[in-house]
């Protein structure tokens, strides 16, 4: 099953992927401000 996001398609598990990664950058940019 795929998800439609933005103008790309990801499959669930690299939804999943995106979303920890881009939690992990915001977490690390938070500490860095």
């Amino acid at each position: 099953m795929y998800i439609k996001r933005g103008n790309v398609r990801f499959t669930g598990m690299e939804i999943w992927n995106l979303d920890l990664h881009l939690a992990q950058v915001i977490h690390i940019a938070r500490f860095e401000i």
